[in-house]
C-alpha cells in the first residue's frame, strides 16, 4: 500500500501507520491488493491543543507497533465492533479519549500531554 501527499510518495507495510493533513493538494492511498485499514477523520481543532501547529505538515510515517498506536486502534475496533455507546454522554467521552489517543500517537506537546493526563489519560 501506498500513500501519496504533496509529491511525497510512502510505501506502507503490515502495521505501519501515517499521519496526513488534509489540504488543497488532499491526498491518495493506493493499494495493489485488498488491505485492512483504520482511518481517523478528526477537525484540526480537535487536536491542535493537543500537538500544536500542524498545518501543512508533511505525512509522516508513525512509528510501528508504539503503545499509543496499539492502543487506539484497540480502542478504536472494539467501539466500532462491540460497543454501541447509546448516550450522548458516553459518545463524547469515547470521542475525546479519541483524541487524546491520536494526539499521543502522533507526538502531543508536554502541554497537550498534561491536558490528556488530566482527563485522565497517562500518555506518558
Amino acid at each position: 500500500m501506498a500513500s501519496l501527499q504533496r509529491n511525497r510518495d510512502m510505501t506502507l507495510h503490515d502495521g505501519d501507520a501515517f499521519f496526513a493533513t488534509r489540504d488543497a493538494s488532499g491526498f491518495t492511498i493506493t493499494r495493489p491488493a485488498p488491505a485492512r485499514f483504520v482511518a481517523f477523520r478528526v477537525p484540526r481543532q480537535a487536536i491542535a491543543q493537543l500537538v500544536g501547529r500542524i498545518d501543512n505538515t508533511p505525512p509522516r510515517l508513525i512509528p510501528p507497533r508504539s503503545e499509543a498506536l496499539t492502543l487506539l486502534v484497540t480502542y478504536a475496533c472494539a467501539i466500532a465492533d462491540d460497543l454501541p455507546l447509546a448516550t450522548p454522554d458516553l459518545q463524547r467521552l469515547a470521542v475525546t479519549h479519541m483524541h487524546d489517543l491520536i494526539a499521543a500517537t502522533i507526538r502531543a506537546t508536554r502541554d497537550g500531554l498534561a491536558i490528556a493526563e488530566g482527563r485522565g489519560c497517562d500518555l506518558s
